[in-house]
């Protein structure tokens, strides 16, 4: 029995929406957002399998059809590529890459590379290729992260991907305005979705109680957090160079 949708938040009746990294995680929970509001979807992602079935696990819910394709962030080539064929479309979201963890002593500079190949790279070219294939109004929004702020043991190269993506925030709103198309980047804390499950239960139980204490909301964020503020920022035409911090209130922690 497939997943229900979640509850509309926002119209996005008549709009077309591209997610590139919208198999699982913040990006399926944005991708479900966006087609419950009504918009025509399509989704990319790396993994074949599971971004096959998260197109039809929503089109099984929403009665709608949605267009997939696998597509890989560090391929800047193919990527746009595929943004030609999806053109035009209205609003495009990028949170679709992984970061290697690994300790400052041991870091390797292939894996290294590569992860700032894939999300930041990845993230800032797919917004430069989609300009030409968007309408005026439209928007891309960024994923970043909290670790360019607060410390994350274990990602440092997140951090410094985090802290480049939202650097460029007002930039790039700076440089698209001309188009009329918004840029903004969605920042969250440490949320439960399926890239934390690549840690081991025990780290990611010590690391989910210990950010539940320490922030005022009490709680680790859900992937659904995030899709609501991608929403807001789909939606609200008078917001762009912003970074949405969707942490729990982690900054206002001594």
């Amino acid at each position: 029995m497939a997943a229900a949708l979640p509850p509309v938040q926002g119209d996005l009746q008549g709009q077309k929406v591209v997610v590139i990294g919208g198999s699982a995680g913040i990006g399926h929970a944005s991708a479900a957002r966006a087609y419950a509001a009504g918009a025509d979807l399509a989704l990319a992602a790396r993994g074949a399998e599971r971004l096959e079935k998260a197109a039809k696990d929503l089109m099984a819910a929403g009665g709608r059809p949605v267009a997939y394709e696998v597509v890989d962030m560090r391929d800047r080539a193919m990527v746009a590529s595929y943004l030609g064929r999806q053109a035009p479309f209205d609003h495009l979201l990028l949170p679709g890459a992984g970061v290697y963890r690994t300790t400052y002593a041991d870091l390797d500079e292939e894996k290294a590379r590569l992860s700032v190949d894939a999300k930041f790279w990845g993230q800032f070219w797919s917004a430069y290729d989609a300009r030409a294939h968007m309408p005026r109004g439209g928007s891309i929004t960024f994923y970043s992260g909290v670790a360019n702020r607060r410390p994350v043991p274990g990602y440092v190269i997140g951090a410094v991907i985090d802290g480049a993506l939202d650097g460029c925030t007002r930039a790039l709103a700076y440089e698209f305005a001309a188009e009329k198309i918004r840029v903004n980047t969605i920042s969250p804390g440490v949320v439960a979705s399926s890239f934390v499950d690549r840690i081991t239960p025990e780290v990611k139980k010590e690391l989910f109680d210990g950010y539940a204490r320490k922030v005022p909301v009490g709680r680790v964020g859900e992937s659904d957090d995030c899709a609501q503020a991608a929403m807001y920022l789909m939606t609200t035409s008078f917001v762009t160079g912003q970074v949405l911090r969707v942490d729990g209130g982690a900054e206002s922690v001594p």
